[in-house]
């Protein structure tokens, strides 16, 4: 008895009331279907409409900043842009680091255990004074009171004067470090591990408008900090996986927790073509100027939940097709056929299965309820 390749074309249109959405659905096949690693899957005829847009949410929208020593996640709107409206991309970007980085000063959970860096590694809890949010007391041999008087998010700057009221010692903070140290004692402070300040905290200066500047200068995305003293950092997508210590991973942005990992960042990277690892702080003298990538999504995949023999670099597995995308095509069309064996030991009834468009770390691209359709081969 001969075999014969059986067909299932499928439309996202038919798909049954437990899709997700019109992206990442599921369809009823007419009859069952057995499966086992004798068969093959492949793709012919693929039909798809174009909606990835410049921002996709959760899937391209994440940057990754740093300013003095403070990271902070940069998550943008989803929007398509262009040299026609890449004017909102600033406006919304310069919303986002203002938000991030405020200039009101602000010192964040340094009431607690601080310990002393000598051998004796011995604690003290400091409890804030009323009406005095930068003053702070506790109890040595006798009660001691330390009150920060300047402090600068832009380069990591801080200053702290600690007396009995007979003999003060200053402390300054050494960003490289993270301890608070004094020529005039034997032991440096080591803050709690939570420990940090936003802002600028000195005292009968103006302080500044915004602590990072944002602009277009003809094609060019320019960022830089505000402040001569500023050093800011942006991270490439290859510096938040490898540099040791970053921590914007799994930070909660405006209320809501945003969910990254280093497998899957949502970096929106390649919008502002941020791919060289740059080893020195940007500044006034030395600002971000790159071209912005109105279409940096070239590539999706078409995946299912049939186990096969295909998996990527970025995650996720069992991927029947690769598709190109190119800008300004409203319909993508493949005609190719890529086969892929089926990784099932022993035959498997199917009688559903499950189809999702997704980036290369599995990230499912909305399809807004557009079509996408294909020839699903089952080779015998």
């Amino acid at each position: 008895m001969c075999k014969f390749d059986e067909v299932f074309f499928i439309d996202n249109a038919h798909r049954n009331s437990s899709s997700a959405s019109s992206s990442h659905f599921e369809i009823d096949l007419p009859h069952p279907v057995f499966l086992d690693d004798t068969n093959g899957v492949a793709i012919k005829s693929l039909t798809c409409t174009n909606t990835v847009k410049t921002v996709n949410q959760q899937v391209n929208d994440a940057l990754f900043f740093r300013l003095g020593f403070l990271d902070r996640l940069v998550i943008l709107n989803p929007q398509q842009y262009d040299a026609s409206n890449a004017s909102n991309l600033i406006t919304d970007l310069q919303a986002k680091v203002n938000a991030l980085f405020p200039v009101t000063p602000n010192i964040h959970n340094a009431a607690g255990v601080w310990t002393r860096s000598d051998a004796s590694s011995s604690t003290d809890t400091w409890a804030p004074v009323s009406g005095n949010p930068y003053q702070y007391t506790y109890h040595e041999t006798t009660g001691r009171t330390a009150t920060f008087t300047g402090f600068d998010v832009n380069d990591g700057s801080a200053v702290f004067t600690d007396t009995d009221g007979t003999t003060t010692h200053t402390y300054t903070y050494n960003i490289d470090t993270n301890r608070f140290e004094s020529p005039m004692t034997s032991w440096d402070w080591i803050p709690p591990a939570t420990f940090y300040w936003e802002g600028i905290y000195n005292p009968g200066s103006t302080p500044p408008s915004n602590l990072i500047s944002v602009a277009l200068s003809g094609t060019q995305l320019v960022i830089q900090p505000t402040q001569t003293h500023g050093l800011l950092r942006i991270f490439t997508d290859y510096q938040v996986r490898h540099t040791a210590g970053f921590n914007p991973i799994g930070q909660t942005i405006f209320g809501q927790a945003v969910v990254i990992t280093k497998d899957n960042l949502r970096s929106a990277n390649r919008v502002i073509t941020n791919l060289t690892n740059e080893t020195v702080p940007y500044q006034t003298s030395f600002h971000f100027n790159r071209p912005l990538e109105y279409h940096p999504i070239k590539s999706l995949f078409l995946a299912t939940d049939i186990p096969l023999s295909s998996h990527s670099s970025g995650g996720p597995a069992n991927l029947l097709k690769h598709i190109s995308i190119k800008p300004n095509v409203g319909i993508v069309y493949r005609d190719d056929v890529e086969t892929h064996a089926v990784d099932i030991k022993g035959q498997n009834a199917i009688t559903k299965l499950t189809f999702k468009l997704c980036d290369i770390h599995g990230n499912v691209i909305d399809l807004e309820g557009k079509l996408l359709s294909f020839g699903l081969v089952i080779k015998s």
